[in-house]
């Protein structure tokens, strides 16, 4: 299964990012002939699309409350490994979001 976030920031592991065309093309191109393809869709959540900016807003804030500990780009990396190791059991969401935010302020 292929998926493609327009979220670059976010996109989950193995997805690549819509505005990646060059590599979308040859991702494609190699599990078909481009002849063969005959439509793509793109299944986008208008709600995260909204929100995505308050849930960036909120990781900037976080990461700059923990900047006495920890540098912004590994701050931003931790809080992205957590949300991806708490994926399965919480799914997405704000709560989600919010446990995995106190989960990794305690590390």
């Amino acid at each position: 299964m292929w998926c493609f976030s327009a979220a670059t920031s976010r996109r989950l592991p193995g997805c690549l990012p819509i505005n990646d065309q060059t590599r979308l093309i040859q991702e494609l191109g190699s599990l078909m002939s481009l002849n063969a393809i005959k439509a793509i869709a793109f299944d986008a959540d208008d709600t995260l699309w909204v929100n995505e900016t308050l849930f960036r807003s909120a990781e900037e804030e976080f990461c700059s409350l923990m900047k006495a500990y920890i540098d912004t780009d590994e701050c931003n990396k931790r809080l992205f490994d957590v949300e991806m190791r708490n994926l399965p059991m919480y799914g997405y969401g704000i709560k989600p979001f919010t446990l995995s935010l106190i989960n990794e302020s305690g590390h």
